[in-house]
């Protein structure tokens, strides 16, 4: 994942194609894509004033940083702070009441979009930069998370359920097929953080049926058809950004290009050694190049990879990267250097890993509220779709069946075989004991270091 976000921030390509004119390669002619990708974003019919980015921006401007104490993935981790650090955490998020004031009016916008600007200096003046709002976006995100945290301390466990709402609605209206991919998955990710926050929620905070119910119609709202996976149609005008200002006038590829494409190796600390001045005099043109990603993205349009789970295109054997695989790889380096993301699949699995995440999230709410009153769990999945607690059965995007469920004495298993395509028995990613395991597990949830037993 680190890879492919410092792929994007160099302002390349995952999955991605070319505007196409009937059928043919389009026309080299400078054209203005940095204008091009500003008007695509923006909804139709809607003015700048109403435009809720400038409430996000206003709130980052506004966030106060600490350094003073430590935060985990989601939020405050209590169970490592003495009385005095809690306080101070208090402190901080007094201290952050402007910045959340913002972030709220943001939330309340019908309407929020980016303005792209580009770069003026260092190794990636030129490309678009993603690297301010953006990424302090993290910041925010655990600055609200934090917030729904303190919630459940003080016992207010209808405004944490509120706060991890809100970071899921927030998501669902920045996830968006005119945005570019590293913005999706960034909105993707604060989901997940909301996701995350609910089921810790329902872990440890002993909800009666009436809030288990709330969650869910919250997220049936917010989600009426279910997550949906949406191609990033403004990641094709990224893409042909990137080439306009990768290639000179006279169509050949400029040395500077070629380094930012590497720059993904070299910021993770390896080392490079390639001639550059010979790689450019052997590479495509700009029309050849084109020509080659064109040819790539109708081959992944007519596979109807962005249809296909992660499992179909596994099972199946496909190649999504079959036609840049194939290239000279001296002759059209610019596409094969990093080929494996060119095919799009290691973003169809961030995509498919979010809606599992979100189906996981409605099957836990089925499986606590059909506890609460039949006292007793069920004995399968099928059985709370049988029974009405659940509309159908979420599907495990790495299988050819739905999520994994086991019911044990006290509670029960709920996990996805993951990204090895192998069922290991409910078994995460273990570096010490468990290497080879994989499996994505949503229920029992993971401790986050908090003392529930002894709170004050």
């Amino acid at each position: 994942m680190l890879r492919y976000i410092l792929f994007v921030l160099v302002a390349f390509i995952a999955v991605s194609g070319c505007d196409r004119d009937g059928g043919q390669v389009i026309s080299l002619e400078k054209v203005d894509y940095l204008e091009k990708m500003n008007q695509h974003v923006r909804p139709q019919g809607v003015s700048e004033d109403k435009n809720g980015m400038i409430y996000l921006d206003k709130s980052i401007s506004l966030y106060v940083k600490t350094e003073d104490l430590y935060f985990d993935g989601y939020g405050f981790d209590r169970g490592k702070y003495s009385d005095e650090q809690l306080s101070e955490f208090r402190h901080w998020i007094e201290d952050n009441e402007p910045a959340w004031e913002e972030f709220q009016k943001f939330s309340k916008s019908q309407y929020s979009w980016p303005k792209y600007e580009l770069m003026d200096d260092g190794d990636f003046a030129g490309t678009i930069d993603f690297s301010s709002n953006l990424f302090s976006v993290r910041e925010i995100t655990k600055m609200v998370a934090s917030r729904a945290d303190l919630a459940i301390l003080d016992g207010n466990v209808n405004d944490a359920i509120n706060i991890y709402c809100l970071l899921i609605e927030n998501a669902k209206k920045m996830y968006r097929e005119e945005f570019t991919l590293i913005e999706q998955i960034i909105w993707m990710s604060v989901g997940g953080i909301g996701f995350d926050g609910l089921k810790f929620i329902i872990d440890h905070c002993e909800l009666n049926d009436k809030q288990l119910g709330g969650i869910e119609q919250e997220l049936k709202r917010i989600y009426p058809a279910g997550f949906v996976n949406y191609p990033s149609s403004g990641e094709k005008l990224h893409y042909l950004f990137t080439i306009e200002n990768g290639f000179d006038e006279k169509g050949e590829v400029k040395i500077e290009f070629l380094t930012q494409v590497v720059a993904i190796d070299t910021m993770l600390g390896e080392e490079v050694y390639l001639d550059f001045d010979e790689i450019a005099k052997l590479h495509a043109s700009k029309e050849e190049t084109i020509a080659a990603l064109q040819k790539q993205w109708d081959y992944f349009e007519g596979i109807k990879a962005d249809q296909l789970t992660p499992y179909e295109i596994h099972s199946r054997n496909i190649d999504t990267n079959k036609v840049i695989s194939e290239l000279d790889q001296e002759k059209y380096f610019v596409l094969t250097y990093e080929s494996e993301i060119l095919g799009g699949f290691l973003f169809s699995h961030v995509q498919d890993r979010r809606k599992a995440e979100f189906d996981s999230t409605m099957a836990i709410l089925a499986v606590k509220r059909f506890e609460i009153k039949e006292n007793t769990l069920p004995g399968s999945l099928t059985e709370l779709v049988d029974k009405g607690y659940l509309g159908s059965l979420p599907m495990d995007p790495f299988s050819d069946g739905p999520l994994v469920y086991k019911k044990n004495e006290n509670d029960f298993l709920l996990y996805s075989v993951g990204e090895n395509f192998n069922d290991d028995a409910g078994k995460s990613w273990d570096y010490i004991n468990d290497k080879d395991c994989d499996d994505m597990v949503y229920w029992p949830v993971e401790d986050r270091w908090v003392d529930w037993d002894n709170l004050d």
